[in-house]
C-alpha cells in the first residue's frame, strides 16, 4: 500500500510541475534552464493534431522518457506494455488476467508494443492512431480486405466486401485491446455480430411466420459467409450447390453415385431452399406441391380439365411421397423402382378422399398377370400424376359393363392389341386362342352397336386367381353387386359360368354348336 501511495506522489508532482525531469541535474550542462521542446529541440512535438499525449502537450516528457545518467543527454524508453500501462490501466488485465478459454489473450507481454498502431506524441488521427483504422488493421493482416470495388471487378465482376471493412469500420466487430472469450477478439459471438447489423434481412418482420431456421443461423454464420471479403456476391464462401454440399455430405455421396439427379441440386440448392429460415419444412421456399408445380408446369397443366388426378400429388406428402427431392438409384427420381413404387401404397385396399375405396392389388395377384404389371411397367397404361381419363389411364377405355362398339372407345387397349381381335367375326388359328373353331368370341362380346361388354366387362387389369385374366366377379348395378365369373380352362378351349349368361363353352379344334354359325366363309 506504501509503495502503491509513494509511486502515486511520485506521479503527481511530474504531472503537476515536472521539477524532478527539469531540475539542472538532469540535463546536460549545455541544456541547463531549457526544455526538451523548444525552438531549437524537439519543436514539433505536443505542438499539433487532432489528438496529443498529454504528457508530451504539457512537456512532462520524463513521465515515459527515463535519463539513467542526469548530466548525459541520454535517454532510455521502455518500448513494453508497462510504460502504457502505468496509465492506462483500464487496459492491464490483457496483460495481467488470463481469460479462460480465451484464444485473443496475449500469453507473453514482450510480445506487446503499443507504438505499433500508436504515435507516442500526437496524431491527425483519434486515438493517436499512426494510420487510417482500414489501413492500420492492414499493416499486419494481410489478405483480409480485397481491392477497391472498381478494381476488384476486374478480375471477380460478382465479387463482395463487407461494408464495414471498406469504411474502416473493423472496431464495429472487433475490440482493439479488451480481452474477450471469443476469436478474433470479435466483440461478440459471430452470429450476434451479423444480426446485430442484418437483423432486417435476416429476421424482419416479415418473416415472423418462420418456423424453420438454419441451423447454422444460430451460431455460425461464417460457415456459409466469408467475414471480410469474398470473390462470390454475398460475401460467400462458394456460389451454388458447392457451398450446401460443405456440410450435407451425404446429398453429395448420392448426387455422385445415383443415376437420377435433381438439377438444382446439382446447380444451385437456393432454386429450392431459402438460406436463412422458412415457414415450409426442410426450409422450402415455398409448400411442397407449389414448389415443384412452379417448375414442372408441364405436369400441372391439364389439372383444371383432368378427369383424375393421383391423390398423392395434392395431400400432405405430396410430390415426396413418389419422388427423391435430389437424387436417387431409379430413373425420374423415384424412391423405388416402378412396380415396388406403386405397390407400396396399392398393395392392399385404398379409400380415396372420394369415399370411394381402390381394390388393392395384392388380393388378385395369383395364377395369370398382365405381362406389363409382371415386369413392373405400371406406367405402360397409367399417367402418374393426371389424366383426362379415368383411373390415370393414359388412353380412354371404358369403364362400364356395356358400350356401344367403336374403335376409339379402346384406344389403351388397342396400344398393344390388334384391333382386329374386335373387329373381325372369324379369326385366324394364330390370332387368338379365344374361339369357337374359327368364330372370334372377342367380336362376339364386344362388337355390338348398344349392349358391347367392355373389356373389363371379363378382364383384370393386373392379375387375377383365374387363366387368362379373366376376373373372379364383376361390379354391377349402382351397389356394386359383385356378379360371380367361374372360368374353367380345358386342353382346346374352356367354359365359362357367370351371372352374365347360361354356362357357355368353346372349343378351338371341335367348335361347340351354339346356334352360332360355326365357319367363316371362304377367304378371298
Amino acid at each position: 500500500m506504501l509503495k502503491r501511495l509513494a509511486a502515486a506522489l511520485l506521479f503527481l508532482s511530474v504531472w503537476l510541475g515536472g521539477s524532478h525531469s527539469d531540475s539542472a541535474e538532469a540535463r546536460p550542462p549545455d541544456k541547463i534552464g531549457k526544455g526538451c521542446v523548444s525552438g531549437q529541440c524537439h519543436s514539433q512535438v505536443g505542438r499539433s493534431g487532432r489528438t496529443i499525449h498529454r504528457p508530451a502537450k504539457f512537456g512532462h516528457c520524463a513521465v515515459c522518457h527515463k535519463q539513467p545518467q542526469p548530466r548525459k543527454h541520454r535517454f532510455k524508453l521502455d518500448r513494453s506494455p508497462r510504460l502504457c500501462l502505468t496509465c492506462h490501466r483500464r487496459y492491464k488485465q490483457l496483460h495481467t488476467k488470463r481469460r479462460p478459454r480465451s484464444p485473443s489473450r496475449v500469453k507473453q507481454l514482450a510480445k506487446w508494443d503499443c507504438l505499433s498502431c500508436h504515435n507516442p506524441h500526437q496524431s491527425p488521427r483519434p486515438a493517436l492512431l499512426r494510420k487510417a483504422p482500414t489501413q492500420l488493421c492492414q499493416t499486419c493482416h494481410q489478405g483480409t480486405h480485397l481491392p477497391p470495388k472498381a478494381a476488384h471487378a476486374a478480375t471477380h465482376p460478382q465479387g463482395s466486401s463487407h461494408p464495414p471493412v471498406r469504411q474502416g469500420a473493423c472496431l464495429n466487430c472487433h475490440r482493439p485491446h479488451t480481452p474477450s472469450p471469443r476469436p478474433r477478439l470479435m466483440r461478440a459471438n459471430v452470429n450476434k455480430s451479423c444480426i446485430g447489423c442484418h437483423r432486417k434481412q435476416v429476421l424482419s418482420k416479415k418473416h415472423k411466420g418462420w418456423t424453420q431456421l438454419h441451423p447454422k443461423l444460430a451460431s455460425q454464420c461464417n460457415r456459409c459467409h466469408q467475414p471480410h471479403a469474398s470473390p462470390h456476391p454475398k460475401l460467400l464462401r462458394q456460389t451454388g450447390s458447392a457451398m450446401c454440399l460443405q456440410c450435407h455430405s451425404q446429398v453429395k455421396k448420392h448426387l455422385a453415385s445415383d443415376k437420377s439427379v435433381h438439377q438444382p441440386a446439382k446447380q444451385d440448392c437456393l432454386q429450392c431452399h431459402s438460406p436463412h429460415g422458412s415457414a415450409n419444412k426442410g426450409l422450402l421456399k415455398s409448400p411442397q406441391v407449389e414448389l415443384c408445380r412452379s417448375c414442372h408446369q408441364k405436369v400441372y397443366h391439364r389439372s383444371e380439365k383432368a378427369r383424375s388426378a393421383h391423390a398423392l400429388s395434392t395431400q400432405k406428402r405430396g410430390c415426396l411421397g413418389c419422388h427423391q427431392p435430389h437424387s436417387s438409384k431409379h430413373p425420374h427420381l423415384q424412391t423405388l423402382a416402378q412396380k415396388g413404387l406403386c405397390l407400396s401404397c396399392h398393395r392392399e385396399d385404398v379409400k380415396a378422399a372420394s369415399g370411394r375405396v381402390i381394390q388393392g392389388i395384392q388380393q388378385n395377384i395369383g395364377k395369370s398377370l398382365h405381362p406389363p404389371f409382371q415386369k413392373g411397367l405400371c406406367l405402360d397404361c397409367h399417367q402418374p400424376h393426371q389424366s383426362l381419363h379415368a383411373w390415370l389411364l393414359r388412353a380412354r377405355l371404358p369403364t362400364s359393363v356395356y358400350v356401344p362398339y367403336a374403335k376409339k372407345q379402346y384406344k389403351l387397349c388397342f396400344a398393344c392389341h390388334k384391333s382386329d381381335l374386335a373387329e373381325r367375326q372369324w379369326a385366324r388359328l394364330d390370332e387368338t386362342r379365344f374361339r369357337n373353331g374359327s368364330l372370334n368370341l372377342h367380336f362376339l362380346h364386344v362388337n355390338k352397336a348398344q349392349r358391347g361388354r367392355s373389356c373389363i366387362t371379363c378382364h383384370a387389369s393386373h392379375g387375377t386367381q383365374q387363366h387368362g385374366l379373366i376376373r373372379s366377379s364383376l361390379p354391377y348395378g349402382e351397389k356394386g353387386w359383385k356378379l360371380p365369373i367361374k372360368f374353367q380352362k380345358k386342353t382346346q378351349g374352356g367354359g365359362c359360368v357367370s351371372g352374365c349368361h347360361a354356362p357357355k363353352e368353346y372349343d378351338r379344334k371341335m367348335p361347340i354348336q351354339r346356334g352360332y354359325l360355326l365357319h367363316p366363309p371362304p377367304y378371298r
